[in-house]
């Protein structure tokens, strides 16, 4: 609106000048009479009429009171984009000259128009974005954190290697232990020897125990296992 009135306005001024030129008894300083009077003139004189009351008729644009960033705040993996949507208020203000800024534009970097922004982010690290109006209205600040996921996977995933790595040599250890420990009981455990005759299934605490001929010595752990039980004579 404001371009049409001023459109109207620069046609009456032009208008104006023309019609001067084209009226010799006005250049030389002779006074013109109104019938004389070219078209152009009252054209210019019509378009500045008009100029005038568009004016003071066309309604002006508020100022913007408030501009609201429709993003939390968040973590953002390194270089990537993301589309940034915000509101202003009044709704019929101009968001035509606003201004995004970054507190750390190696970190993230913000552009925009009146319909909406985009962030870019370039290296790890830590960035505020907000918006700022030519009245110097400010949006809120939104904190952007700038990572590396790759990063954090593979070292995540170097962590989880390593803690099982430490776990199966932990095991080994507690094995070894625990066999050492079995071997070290068995040695002060002492033996038992018994004896057990050439023929029968008994074995025994003395060597003369029913009449045995040339009896063997073993321990009883050995008599167990080949079978024989204790005689009840001499146990």
């Amino acid at each position: 609106m404001l371009t049409m009135i001023a459109g109207f306005m620069g046609l009456s001024i032009i208008g104006l000048k023309n019609s001067r030129k084209d009226n010799p008894a006005t250049s030389e300083g002779i006074p013109n009479t109104p019938k004389k009077k070219s078209l152009g003139f009252i054209i210019s004189i019509g378009l500045i009429i008009i100029g005038i009351i568009l004016a003071f008729a066309a309604p002006s644009e508020p100022d913007i009171e408030s501009i609201s960033l429709q993003i939390p705040e968040q973590e953002m993996d390194i270089n990537d984009e993301q589309d940034i949507t915000f509101s202003i208020t009044p709704d019929e203000a101009s968001a035509v000259d606003l201004s995004f800024e970054t507190s750390n534009d190696a970190v993230i970097t913000f552009s925009g128009d009146s319909d909406s922004g985009k962030i870019s982010s370039h290296k790890e690290g830590e960035a505020y974005i907000y918006i700022v109006a030519d009245n110097g209205v400010k949006s809120q600040k939104i904190k952007i954190t700038v990572v590396d996921k790759e990063k954090i996977k593979k070292a995540k995933e170097e962590a989880a290697k390593k803690k099982a790595e430490e776990e199966r040599l932990k095991k080994l250890e507690e094995k070894r232990e625990k066999e050492e420990a079995q071997q070290n009981q068995k040695q002060e455990v002492p033996q038992t020897y018994v004896y057990i005759p050439q023929t029968g299934s008994k074995y025994h605490n003395n060597p003369n125990c029913s009449n045995m001929n040339n009896p063997s010595q073993v321990t009883l752990e050995e008599a167990l296992n080949m079978g024989f039980q204790p005689c009840k004579r001499c146990y």
